[in-house]
């Protein structure tokens, strides 16, 4: 095989005996296998998906940190699903993985969230906006801090995307405006770090929009109190 590629002037090849299992076997133990096959190699997303999913790869079982690898590969390729901005497995898997009690992988879970979001349909990003409504809304009961203030990040990242120069692109203003009253209400808390957490999504969230984007958030004086933070 390695031949055939070289011969068709494919340079840089590898051929893994064995396949992604064997590779895994070989060099998997205390590494990071999935994110560095996800971060560059959207080929893998379908590996990476069932690895979430069914919490091992191949016949080796990953663990909570492993797991946070897989997650966060899926998030640097940024796809929703294995179709398009209208499939939705990725989003789902993500989403049942906050129902399971891996910490660190809830961690990367939430920022993936964030960073798939954009490049899916308006009602796929509407659904991550919710999602990580509810985890931030779960607080104490649900979710640990430590998530919610990466979800607090990531709504912010979802709403502060802004339209191409043609006009096309950008956040939907119904999925903007969810993803703001969430970190409007989570500003006004008492919580000091869940204040800050949204202060800093609020501060994403209208980098750079327009006056009329950022008027309610700077009524709550929330601009200023990112500057503080």
């Amino acid at each position: 095989t390695w031949r055939l590629l070289q011969a068709r002037g494919i340079g840089n090849s590898y051929v893994l005996d064995g396949g992604i299992d064997g590779w895994l076997e070989a060099f998997g133990h205390g590494e990071e296998p999935a994110a560095a096959l996800g971060h560059r190699h959207p080929a893998a997303l379908p590996d990476l998906l069932t690895w979430l999913k069914e919490e091992k790869a191949g016949v080796n079982k990953l663990n909570d940190l492993s797991l946070s690898y897989v997650a966060a590969a899926l998030g640097k390729i940024g796809q929703p699903g294995l179709a398009g901005p209208e499939s939705t497995e990725v989003v789902e898997a993500l989403r049942d993985q906050l129902k399971r009690k891996n910490r660190k992988t809830r961690y990367s879970t939430v920022i993936a969230l964030g960073q798939i979001a954009p490049q899916a349909s308006e009602k796929t990003q509407m659904d991550c906006v919710k999602i990580l409504s509810q985890v931030v809304k779960g607080e104490g009961k649900r979710s640990d801090t430590q998530t919610v203030n990466f979800g607090l990040s990531a709504l912010g990242r979802i709403a502060g995307v802004t339209p191409a120069d043609d006009g096309t692109g950008g956040a939907p203003a119904s999925v903007r405006d969810k993803a703001i009253e969430t970190l409007l209400r989570a500003f006004d808390s008492n919580k000091t770090g869940t204040k800050n957490f949204a202060a800093l999504g609020l501060g994403l969230a209208a980098r750079d929009q327009d006056a009329q984007i950022r008027m309610p958030i700077q009524e709550r004086k929330a601009l200023p109190a990112i500057r503080a933070a």
